[in-house]
């Protein structure tokens, strides 16, 4: 008896499941990208027309840092509804303008002073220091990017406190890798991206 074909037909004309392409820089800018982590909360990055990084880290409270790349700070601190509590904000004043602030390329040394206010009135100061290095691409979920390693140092009174971002060009920010200080180093290891609204 011959075995009708037909099941087999539909099989093999059937539409394959595409995987979801991989986000790019336009997605930054709408609808934003979702970093997630192995252990700590998503981050919800976007980009504003003039170039401003918006960075999100849910929790029981909402904490939002603009920042140019991610990596010189304009403002943070809680927030509701995409909005700094007043009270809260930190505002970063820089001794250039932020027009001097140097694009991140890899092999970039910079060094700096910020003041950090509120309402005018001056909490803490510091130092701090940029160095950008060869980093591997990072891998995230099924998408990997080119990425730069940023190395962020800060003075303070128990030794040097160390940020360290993975920078990628596609988007222009740079996602938390992890920090070092009082002799711990604490990773923080981004394992997939997507887009805000799709999690």
């Amino acid at each position: 008896m011959i075995r009708p074909l037909i099941p087999l037909l539909v099989l093999l004309a059937s539409p394959s499941v595409a995987a979801p392409a991989c986000p790019t820089k336009a997605d930054a800018i709408s609808p934003g990208i979702r970093i997630g982590y192995r252990e700590d909360p998503d981050a919800h990055f976007t980009i504003t027309k003039d170039g401003t990084v918006i960075e999100v880290i849910a929790g029981d409270v909402a904490w939002r840092y603009e920042s140019l790349q991610s990596v010189f700070l304009l403002r943070y601190g809680p927030s509701k509804n995409g909005v700094i509590y007043p009270e809260a904000m930190e505002v970063a004043n820089y001794e250039v303008p932020l027009s001097s602030l140097p694009e991140i390329t890899e092999g970039l040394k910079w060094q700096g002073h910020v003041t950090y206010t509120n309402s005018g009135e001056t909490l803490w100061e510091t130092d701090m220091a940029v160095a950008a290095s060869p980093h591997p691409d990072l891998k995230l979920g099924d998408c990997g990017y080119k990425a730069i390693l940023l190395t962020i140092t800060e003075p303070t009174e128990e030794g040097p406190y160390v940020s360290y971002l993975a920078f990628l060009p596609e988007f222009g920010f740079g996602i938390r890798t992890g920090s070092f200080a009082d002799s711990y180093l604490d990773k923080t290891i981004p394992v997939s991206i997507g887009l805000i609204g799709d999690d």
